[in-house]
């Protein structure tokens, strides 16, 4: 694929994730998983591979937010999910906030299940590669196991509570794109007759 195919591929791919972020359909909402992959997680992610010729600083702002401490015994807590409060623009003002890079952003814990944490980068693959987001499986490890149940025990505005962290984790990423979006499209116009 030559330049400006991968430039308008990631143009393509981020428009598909706005457009499915507006939606409450589950299934939209699943499917995102894949863009998000294809972004950031795929053996050559989009983001790498459009970037090497902006160089653009990609920074994710996220809330400042520490993981509840997973308790005693008799205190422990079951199911935790940042959920919307990952975004700074929809969690509580008196979180702080910080910019990451990509590995940071990917390696943040946002979800707590019987004491096992998913990171972004777990909520994503696992959404894509095992719930149907690219590829229909079934959980087969204690950890695929355990994120299976937390679909099946708590929703969030009636989504899955996985899924409606991948709401929150599109919209963090579409905001760190934007300036690198913004410069394909200033590059591409200006070159236009």
């Amino acid at each position: 694929m030559n330049t400006l195919d991968v430039r308008a591929l990631f143009l393509r791919v981020c428009e598909d994730l706005e457009r499915r972020l507006k939606s409450n359909d589950d299934y939209e909402l699943l499917k995102s998983s894949g863009l998000l992959r294809q972004l950031m997680l795929d053996d050559s992610p989009l983001i790498h591979q459009v970037n090497k010729s902006y160089r653009k600083n990609i920074e994710f702002e996220i809330s400042d937010f520490p993981p509840p401490d997973s308790g005693n015994r008799r205190g422990k807590i079951l199911i935790w999910s940042i959920a919307d409060g990952l975004d700074p623009r929809t969690s509580p003002p008196i979180w702080g906030r910080k910019k990451v890079n990509l590995e940071k952003f990917l390696h943040t814990v946002v979800l707590r299940s019987s004491g096992v944490d998913y990171t972004i980068k777990d909520v994503i693959l696992l959404e894509a590669n095992v719930m149907g987001g690219i590829h229909a499986g079934s959980p087969r490890s204690e950890h695929e196991k355990e994120f299976a149940k937390v679909g099946e025990m708590f929703s969030i505005n009636g989504l899955a509570g996985s899924l409606r962290q991948l709401t929150a984790i599109s919209r963090v990423t579409l905001v760190a794109l934007r300036p690198l979006r913004e410069a394909i499209i200033a590059k591409h116009s200006s070159a236009q007759p």
